[in-house]
Protein backbone atom coordinates (compact mmCIF):
# COMPACT_ATOMS: atom_id res chain seq x y z
CA UNK A 1 0.00 0.00 0.00
CA UNK A 2 1.36 3.49 -0.94
CA UNK A 3 1.19 6.58 1.23
CA UNK A 4 -1.40 7.86 -0.58
CA UNK A 5 -3.67 4.93 -0.68
CA UNK A 6 -3.34 5.45 2.96
CA UNK A 7 -4.20 8.56 3.55
CA UNK A 8 -6.79 8.66 1.18
CA UNK A 9 -7.87 5.52 3.23
CA UNK A 10 -7.67 7.77 7.04
CA UNK A 11 -8.26 10.75 6.00
CA UNK A 12 -11.78 10.88 7.50
CA UNK A 13 -10.59 9.70 10.66
CA UNK A 14 -7.47 12.05 11.02
CA UNK A 15 -10.31 14.90 9.83
CA UNK A 16 -12.30 13.73 13.29
CA UNK A 17 -9.96 13.28 15.44
CA UNK A 18 -8.54 16.60 14.64
CA UNK A 19 -11.57 18.27 14.99
CA UNK A 20 -11.86 16.93 18.43
CA UNK A 21 -9.07 17.94 19.50
CA UNK A 22 -9.08 21.34 18.36
CA UNK A 23 -12.44 21.76 20.41
CA UNK A 24 -10.81 20.39 23.60
CA UNK A 25 -7.60 22.47 23.28
CA UNK A 26 -9.97 25.48 23.06
CA UNK A 27 -11.75 24.62 26.24
CA UNK A 28 -8.18 23.35 27.69
CA UNK A 29 -6.90 27.15 26.74
CA UNK A 30 -9.39 28.55 28.59
CA UNK A 31 -9.12 26.68 31.24
CA UNK A 32 -5.45 27.54 31.69
CA UNK A 33 -6.59 31.36 31.37
CA UNK A 34 -8.62 30.71 34.25
CA UNK A 35 -6.01 29.43 36.32
CA UNK A 36 -6.40 25.90 36.28
CA UNK A 37 -2.82 23.49 35.85
CA UNK A 38 -2.75 22.09 32.41
CA UNK A 39 -3.87 18.47 34.01
CA UNK A 40 -6.86 19.83 35.41
CA UNK A 41 -7.87 21.78 32.71
CA UNK A 42 -7.23 18.71 30.16
CA UNK A 43 -9.44 16.90 32.92
CA UNK A 44 -11.90 19.60 33.25
CA UNK A 45 -12.18 19.80 29.57
CA UNK A 46 -12.74 16.22 29.00
CA UNK A 47 -15.56 16.42 31.65
CA UNK A 48 -17.66 18.98 30.22
CA UNK A 49 -18.24 17.35 27.45
CA UNK A 50 -21.61 15.79 27.84
CA UNK A 51 -22.15 12.36 26.81
CA UNK A 52 -25.12 13.37 24.35
CA UNK A 53 -22.18 15.01 22.77
CA UNK A 54 -20.08 12.20 22.58
CA UNK A 55 -22.80 10.12 21.48
CA UNK A 56 -23.28 12.60 18.69
CA UNK A 57 -20.07 12.78 17.12
CA UNK A 58 -19.68 8.80 17.34
CA UNK A 59 -22.86 8.26 15.16
CA UNK A 60 -21.85 10.98 13.06
CA UNK A 61 -18.52 9.71 12.57
CA UNK A 62 -20.12 6.21 12.16
CA UNK A 63 -22.29 7.40 9.72
CA UNK A 64 -19.67 9.22 7.34
CA UNK A 65 -17.15 6.17 7.94
CA UNK A 66 -19.19 3.37 8.19
CA UNK A 67 -22.23 2.99 6.74
CA UNK A 68 -22.72 2.23 3.46
CA UNK A 69 -25.91 2.56 1.51
CA UNK A 70 -27.94 -0.70 -0.21
CA UNK A 71 -27.60 -1.16 -3.34
CA UNK A 72 -30.86 -1.11 -4.10
CA UNK A 73 -31.89 2.13 -2.69
CA UNK A 74 -29.72 4.09 -4.70
CA UNK A 75 -31.08 3.02 -8.14
CA UNK A 76 -34.31 4.64 -7.52
CA UNK A 77 -32.26 7.85 -6.74
CA UNK A 78 -30.06 8.29 -10.05
CA UNK A 79 -33.45 10.20 -11.94
CA UNK A 80 -33.52 13.37 -10.11
CA UNK A 81 -32.45 15.34 -12.51
CA UNK A 82 -34.62 18.17 -14.51
CA UNK A 83 -34.01 16.82 -18.29
CA UNK A 84 -35.20 13.94 -20.19
CA UNK A 85 -34.83 10.66 -18.64
CA UNK A 86 -33.95 7.52 -20.34
CA UNK A 87 -36.15 5.33 -18.51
Amino acid sequence: MTRTELLKKWKIHVAFLGGFLAVVSVSVIANIGGGQAFWDATLNALREIRPMEYAMLLLFWYWSVVYRPRDEWRSTLTTLNLGRSDR
